[in-house]
């Protein structure tokens, strides 16, 4: 069980509206490489589309730049809101297209270097926005798959 995160109190209003993801992935990397990946937006990116840019503005901010549906870009500022290194790491994304909530958790799985990434993602689907409610859960789930691939050591 991962611990509160010390002054983390979600914004998110927790109700119908809000939608919950969590995927959970066994990954060959030790928690320490995986908590350096996570917790560097530069480092991150890449898995979760090779068309995105990441532009870091201070210790705890980024601006995600990625193509929109039509081709148009899209930008959003994550903030990390959380961080008890090795075990957990959280964020908000309150501008752009999705506004979120995320966390990831790392624990290690047995013996050697495999790791279990945890990660839970709450957002609202945006009101009027003719939108794939499956979307979110998709992209997470394509991120984990690429860092478990990538990262495999055989």
């Amino acid at each position: 069980m991962v611990p509160d995160l010390p002054g983390y109190e979600p914004r998110m209003p927790q109700g119908d509206a809000v939608r919950t993801v969590t995927e959970v992935a066994l990954v060959e990397p030790d928690v320490p490489e995986m908590y350096a990946l996570w917790r560097d937006p530069l480092l991150l990116a890449p898995f979760v589309d090779d068309r995105v840019t990441v532009e870091l503005l201070d210790d705890v901010r980024s601006r995600w730049t990625f193509p929109g549906p039509d081709g148009n870009p899209l930008s959003c500022t994550a903030e990390l809101i959380g961080d008890i290194p090795e075990l957990v790491l959280a964020w908000r994304v309150a501008d752009g297209p999705l506004p979120h909530e995320g966390r990831v958790e790392f624990l290690r799985h047995g013996p050697g270097t495999v790791s279990q990434l945890t990660v839970d993602l709450n957002y609202r689907q945006p009101p009027g926005a003719d939108f794939d409610a499956d979307l979110p859960r998709r992209i997470l789930r394509r991120t984990l798959d690429n860092i478990a691939v990538t990262t495999r050591r055989h």
